[in-house]
C-alpha cells in the first residue's frame, strides 16, 4: 500500500511540474501576446493634402483581427477608387509582419470584377499581360510588392504607429 501511495505521489508531482513548465512563457512571448492583443481592432489615419488650390483627403484604415488584417485606402477626390487588401499578420516584439493574401478588384488587365482576388491570381494576370517580357526582375518586383511586409509598430492606448504613420483606434 505504501508503494502505491509513493507511486501516485511521484506521478502527481511529475504532472504538476510538467504542466507548470509547459504553461511558462518567456518575457518576449508575453510581450508579443500583449502587443498582438493591443493591436486588435480598427485603426484609422486621415491625411489632407493641398495641391493647386484644391485639397484631397486620404483615409487609411487597418483592421486587425485574430491574426488577419484588412487594409483600405479611400481618397476623397475619387471615392470610387478605394484600394483594399487583406492577409495575415504576425507580431514579434515591436515588428509587425503583414503578408497579403487577397486584393480587391477590379484590377487592371483581366481581373475586372469587383471581388477579392488571390495574390496567385493577380500574379498570373500580370504574367499574362506582360507575356514574354515577364522575367526575373518582374518576378522580384512582384514578390517585393506582394510578399511579406515587415515594419516597426507601437501601440500606446488608442494610438498606433505603423512605421512613422499615426493611427487612432476607432
Amino acid at each position: 500500500m505504501k508503494n502505491i501511495i509513493k507511486v501516485f505521489t511521484v506521478v502527481g508531482l511529475t504532472l504538476i511540474i510538467t504542466f507548470t513548465l509547459a504553461s511558462c512563457k518567456t518575457p518576449e512571448e508575453k510581450q508579443t501576446e500583449k502587443a498582438k492583443a493591443e493591436l486588435e481592432g480598427t485603426w484609422v489615419n486621415v491625411e489632407t493634402s493641398s495641391f493647386g488650390g484644391s485639397s484631397s483627403t486620404q483615409t487609411t484604415t487597418y483592421t486587425f483581427n485574430n491574426g488577419n488584417f484588412e487594409l483600405q485606402h479611400t481618397y476623397s477626390s475619387d471615392p470610387t477608387s478605394t484600394y483594399k487588401m487583406k492577409g495575415t499578420f504576425t507580431v514579434s516584439g515591436s515588428l509587425l509582419t503583414m503578408t497579403p493574401t487577397h486584393e480587391w478588384g477590379p484590377i487592371s488587365g483581366s481581373l475586372t470584377e469587383e471581388k477579392w482576388y488571390t495574390i496567385a491570381e493577380i500574379k498570373q494576370a500580370y504574367k499574362d499581360y506582360m507575356g514574354g517580357s515577364w522575367n526575373a526582375d518582374a518576378e522580384k518586383n512582384f514578390n517585393e510588392g506582394y510578399g511579406p511586409q515587415v515594419t516597426s509598430f507601437s501601440v500606446n492606448g488608442s494610438t498606433l504607429y505603423i512605421g512613422s504613420t499615426k493611427f487612432t483606434k476607432k
